[in-house]
C-alpha cells in the first residue's frame, strides 16, 4: 500500500529484523502527486548528508508534474560498505521544486544492513 510521507518525514526501507544482507539492495517506488491547480516542476533531486553513498534515485530532473497527475521514481538502498553488525544507514532525499510552501521537499531515508 502507499503511505503519504510529509515534508521532513522519515521513510524506513526496512527494520533491523529484516535488514538487507550485505551486499544486497532494496528498491522502493515513490510517487510525487500534484494535487494543486498549477504545474509542479521538480527541478532537482539530491541525496545529501550521512550515508548518501548507500542510496540512489532514478528521477531525472527537471520533470513537470501536471496538475492532478503523478510521477513515480525508484529509490535504491544499496549499502556500499560491509557493516560490523546490524547497522542503520541514514540519509536525506531533497527534492527542489516550485512549490512556495514546501521547497525543498525533504525526506529522511533509513535502511538497515547486516553482514
Amino acid at each position: 500500500g502507499s503511505k503519504k510521507i510529509f515534508n521532513n518525514g522519515i521513510y524506513y526501507f526496512n527494520t533491523d529484523a529484516d535488514a538487507v544482507k550485505y551486499p544486497g539492495s532494496i528498491d522502493e517506488t515513490f510517487t510525487i502527486e500534484n494535487k494543486g491547480k498549477a504545474d509542479l516542476v521538480m527541478s532537482g533531486l539530491l541525496i545529501v548528508s550521512g550515508d548518501a553513498d548507500d542510496f540512489s534515485a532514478d528521477l531525472s530532473t527537471p520533470v513537470t508534474v501536471k496538475a492532478g497527475s503523478k510521477v513515480g521514481f525508484t529509490v535504491t538502498f544499496s549499502p556500499q560498505k560491509a557493516p560490523a553488525g546490524p547497522e542503520e544507514r541514514i540519509t536525506r532525499l531533497q527534492l527542489s521544486n516550485n512549490d512556495h510552501d514546501e521547497n525543498p521537499y525533504m525526506i529522511d531515508l533509513v535502511g538497515w544492513v547486516e553482514p
